[in-house]
């Protein structure tokens, strides 16, 4: 069922995407509950009409990388 549904977003992020005239992807690193380091992946476009979407395409631990 996950995987369906990962499927199903990816695909409506696909076809979106395939729209936009500008985009941006957004890189953010941030520290999770136990201290380690995480980047987040965002995807923001803009298409013809001015719509903007925004959508977290991952979030990636990095391992080795502990803050205090």
């Amino acid at each position: 069922m996950t995987h369906e549904l990962a499927t199903i977003v990816e695909n409506t992020l696909k076809l979106e995407a395939s729209d936009f005239k500008n985009y941006l992807l957004v890189l953010d690193k941030s520290i999770d509950v136990s201290y380690t380091a995480q980047l987040a992946v965002i995807l923001c476009g803009v298409d013809k009409d001015f719509n903007i979407t925004k959508e977290m395409v991952d979030l990636v631990p990095l391992r080795h990388h502990k803050s205090q």
